[in-house]
């Protein structure tokens, strides 16, 4: 059984779907291959007693909506919620692992891809920690040398406050259980978790098992302006993450209201004032926050291109005298932009 494991997950790794898509047969061959795959890897799993699963992910559709009364009726894309199989409730129910029962969703890598994936998360660490050793580098200077004609420039060449972080590709997401209807050896879960790890219907994922901390500050980016001109946008908000059991940080979520969709992006998480990569926050106490918009940003973005250049004339008549004045308006209008 271990050889045929073993071939079986070398032909996982080694063959893409896309490449089977042209030939009905072909592509028939490399689904049951697939799954002969797979459950080869659980059976062994099972033996050792061990919750650790490879799944076949497929997005949920209208038929997983619970019935007419059920909390997550209306919600399945709307939340975290996924459909497992019996067999693993079967295991937690066996091993008396307390509740609340979080996932943890992975895109399966080979060995190639997991060194080159740990290659770039060292070198997006590294950019980060310097960007943000620049930004502290600016506002300190900024302070020191505020007024000075030289601070209006400096001022301007760091990044603006609120800013919407560079978005980074998540290998993982976190989710609950919505039911226990899927086949063995298969997931079903909300479109927004395929589409953040980039995954097609039939990928192969891991699922695990995952104690998240619990509650803690959620920062959050609408998408849309429009959402924070609800009147009773922090309200809306509470109800609507009663679906969710967990957050991810960068994963884009959505939530519905008089039927009106609206995403928003988890920029950060914080548990006891420490970033986290995931949260709890069900049965627990939490605080959001929202950044400015997605929509608003652009529109500043788009503005300040214009105001640079327009700033850039107007230096030009001030050479020759008169250079604190325009270093206070150029503040002001700093001050106004963000």
């Amino acid at each position: 059984m271990m050889l045929r494991l073993l071939a079986s997950m070398a032909f996982l790794q080694g063959v893409s779907c896309s490449n089977t898509m042209g030939d009905p047969f072909a592509r028939a061959v490399y689904r049951a291959k697939v799954e002969q795959a797979v459950e080869d890897h659980n059976a062994l799993s099972k033996l050792d007693n061990n919750l650790n699963r490879r799944c076949i992910i497929m997005p949920m559709n209208e038929g997983f909506d619970p019935p007419p009364g059920s909390f997550s009726r209306g919600h399945i894309q709307m939340g975290d919620k996924m459909s497992i199989p019996r067999s693993i409730f079967s295991h937690i129910q066996r091993e008396d692992i307390g509740y609340p029962w979080l996932f943890e969703i992975e895109v399966l890598h080979s060995p190639e891809e997991q060194d080159e994936l740990k290659q770039k998360e060292e070198e997006e660490a590294a950019a980060e920690a310097a960007e943000k050793a620049q930004r502290e580098a600016d506002k300190k200077r900024t302070e020191e040398e505020e007024g000075d004609e030289q601070d209006e420039g400096a001022g301007k060449s760091g990044p603006k406050r609120g800013g919407a972080r560079k978005k980074k590709e998540l290998q993982r997401v976190y989710g609950s259980i919505l039911d226990y209807a899927a086949p063995e050896n298969y997931i079903f879960a909300p479109d927004w978790m395929l589409k953040a790890l980039r995954l097609r219907p039939r990928d192969v994922v891991e699922v695990r098992l995952a104690a998240l901390p619990k509650g803690g500050l959620i920062k959050l980016r609408p998408h849309s302006s429009d959402f924070l001109k609800l009147s009773n946008h922090q309200a809306v908000m509470e109800t609507e993450l009663k679906h969710y059991s967990c957050l991810t940080e960068g994963a884009t979520v959505k939530i519905k209201y008089r039927d009106t969709v609206y995403e928003l992006d988890v920029e950060e998480l914080l548990s006891d004032g420490k970033p986290v990569g995931a949260l709890c926050i069900e049965d627990t106490d939490v605080a959001t926050d929202f950044l400015p918009p997605l929509d608003t940003l652009r529109r500043r973005k788009k503005q300040g291109g214009g105001e640079a250049a327009a700033g850039d004339k107007k230096k030009g008549r001030r050479k020759g005298g008169g250079g604190r004045r325009g270093g206070a308006t150029g503040k002001e209008e700093e001050e106004e932009e963000v």
